[in-house]
Parts: structure tokens; C-alpha cells; sequence
């Protein structure tokens, strides 16, 4: 099996709460749950007949974005720490994209289909990655949204980057 295609997935818009123990943690609003389910459904249409592996940030609102999109698609998801969102995350630039392209090959002869949901950092500088990683020519068929709750698939059969919106 050969990877195919990535679909990176910023998670829902999301709010500020706290978890029982009193610490901040952020989490989906009802909008960012609704947005993150349109959203799945269009994934589910790509993915039919695929392999799957779906890979989120162990950040709540990714965790919340990510089951949202396996009971869609019937996959169970894994947190990874690479997908993690961190304060520092542009001062260690490399390492962090490292990290993130380490989890891209340790899964490619795994699935056909690569989700990662993670936050703006990771979403955002993906592209750009992947053009150096795999050192393929792309097209950008559509222009990257850094929305919240919408998602890109960089396909390396086609050889392209196709923004996904979830309306």
C-alpha cells in the first residue's frame, strides 16, 4: 500500500473552558462540531474505498475535530504529539515540521489516506513541507484557507493541493 493522498484538517472553531481539574482547555462550539461535520462528509466522499488512518493533536479541540471526522468515516483516530500546537512552535520551526514529516513517512506504506487534524501552525505550513519532502512539482488548484474547520488534500497521485470548505 502507498499513500496517496494527506488531508490535513484544522480543527473547529472552539472556545475557552476548563476541564474538571480547573485547567484552561479549549473546545469546540456548536458551530466548530456543525462546520467539522460538514466537513467530514466531504472527506467521506474522497476516502470511499480507501485505506484510512486518521492522526490528530492530543490538543482537545483537535481530539473533538478528529472524532467527529471517525465516527463519520468509522475509523478510530490516534493522538500524536507532533500534531501538538505549541507556543514555541516557529522558534523551533525545523524540528516541528520534522516531527510532522517523521509521522507522514512512518505511516506511508501503512494507508492510502493520511488525515491529520491539527491547529493553524501545522496547517499552514504543510504545503510548503510537502514540496520539499517528497521534492514534487504540485499545483495549487485552490487557494489555502486557514479557516478553522476546513481542510486540504495534497494528493501525490495528481500532484496537487485542493482546498476542502465545509459548506
Amino acid at each position: 500500500m502507498i499513500l496517496k493522498q494527506i488531508i490535513v484538517v484544522r480543527h473547529g472553531e472552539d472556545t475557552l473552558g476548563y476541564s474538571p481539574d480547573g485547567e484552561p482547555r479549549s473546545h469546540l462550539t456548536r458551530e466548530g462540531k456543525q462546520d467539522i461535520l460538514r466537513l467530514s462528509e466531504k472527506i467521506k466522499e474522497v476516502v470511499k474505498g480507501k485505506e484510512v488512518l486518521i492522526f490528530s493533536s492530543p490538543l482537545f479541540r483537535a481530539c473533538q475535530s478528529a472524532e467527529i471526522i471517525s465516527d463519520t468515516l468509522g475509523v478510530k483516530h490516534e493522538e500524536k504529539n507532533e500534531l501538538s500546537q505549541h507556543d514555541d512552535f516557529y522558534d523551533n520551526l525545523e524540528k516541528r515540521s520534522t516531527d510532522v514529516l517523521n509521522l507522514v513517512v512512518a505511516n506511508e506504506e501503512k494507508t492510502e489516506v493520511l488525515i491529520l487534524v491539527t491547529h493553524g501552525e501545522t496547517y499552514d505550513l504543510f504545503p510548503k513541507f510537502f514540496k520539499e519532502f517528497f521534492k514534487e512539482k504540485i499545483i495549487v488548484k485552490v487557494a489555502r484557507s486557514f479557516d478553522k474547520g476546513s481542510g486540504f488534500i495534497l494528493d501525490r497521485v495528481e500532484k496537487t493541493i485542493v482546498g476542502i470548505k465545509n459548506f
